[in-house]
């Protein structure tokens, strides 16, 4: 279908979520909540099993603004990202982590901002056919 609208996708690996190693699967009760969040705090900390915050926050960092900037080329571009990018986003973009928090199916636009730089806004919290997208924001 992207092919007939002269429309072209591709996959990032660079996009994927952070790994968590050995949290993953894990519940996410208070303890193990904790733990995650003093490797958010020490970002240069090796989480075990998976990859540093900081090494996480490079990688995502660079492809988000790849895709933002590749929209700002007359072609609008669009992304699909897991939670932990989602996250990623809005504090690159909002010192704030949960600004832009959407439920999974849900949608974010991201906007130039004409003093410079770029503002995530969510269009569509969750998946839910009775939300309406705003227009023209």
């Amino acid at each position: 279908m992207l092919k007939a609208k002269g429309l072209q996708s591709e996959t990032s690996r660079l996009l994927d979520s952070l790994d968590t190693g050995d949290f993953s699967g894990q519940p996410k009760d208070k303890e193990n909540m904790k733990k995650m969040e003093w490797y958010n705090e020490h970002q240069d900390a090796q989480i075990p099993g998976g990859e540093k915050v900081r090494s996480f926050r490079t990688r995502v960092d660079a492809e988000l603004l790849r895709v933002i900037e590749e929209g700002q080329s007359g072609h609008p571009s669009a992304a699909c990202i897991h939670g932990s990018v989602m996250k990623e986003l809005s504090r690159m973009l909002h010192d704030d982590m949960h600004k832009a928090h959407v439920e999974p199916g849900g949608v974010v636009g991201v906007y130039k901002i004409p003093a410079g730089g770029y503002r995530a806004q969510v269009l569509l919290r969750e998946n839910d056919t009775e939300e309406h997208l705003p227009y023209g924001s």
